[in-house]
């Protein structure tokens, strides 16, 4: 899921225009950020690119942008550990141009309500996109996602199991089986 309406409305006691205007502001301030973080990298200037990832990190988090979350912090995990443009810089600009579409989507029609009306139409690519991507499924998101899927319980187990092992290469092959 690029962004949890449901979360970031229960965030902000339900009140869906403030839901999007801070997220439009998310999307104001943050569109760029693969730019900033890009020219950062080439100048070597870690420390900034460490609190730029690490801010919208928390951002992103406490609004509901799920995957840009995980994004973040797979690259803020990555820069602790090496002073190098993150591996996983590539896969952040993705996330953070989908997640802006998204937000962008929702400013234009006053609403999330038409967000959640497209999550189900994508739930078994957005399962793989995130297999894919190695970011972490707790038990209750599997549950959420599979309950959409129209697979028999013998493979919605197995699949849990899968995910629920970190097995995302196994969880990946039952998807496409």
């Amino acid at each position: 899921m690029v962004v949890d309406f449901g979360f970031g409305l229960s965030q902000l006691s339900g009140d869906e225009s403030l839901l999007i205007m801070l997220l439009a502001k998310i999307k104001t301030e943050y569109s760029n950020c693969d730019n900033k973080l890009k020219e950062m990298f080439d100048n070597e200037q870690w420390e900034d690119a460490k609190t730029l990832i690490h801010t919208l990190k928390g951002v992103a988090g406490n609004l509901g942008c799920k995957q840009l979350y995980a994004t973040s912090k797979q690259m803020e995990d990555e820069l602790k550990l090496t002073l190098s443009c993150p591996n996983s810089f590539p896969i952040f600009v993705n996330v953070l141009n989908d997640t802006t579409a998204l937000i962008q989507q929702a400013e234009k029609a006053g609403t999330v309500e038409i967000a959640f009306e497209k999550k189900l139409i994508s739930d078994v690519t957005e399962l793989v996109c995130i297999l894919k991507q190695n970011i972490y499924i707790s038990h209750d998101e599997i549950a959420k996602l599979l309950a959409t899927i129209q697979y028999n319980d013998e493979k919605k187990q197995q699949l849990t199991l899968a995910i629920d092992t970190l097995n995302y290469a196994l969880a990946l092959e039952l998807l496409n089986s």
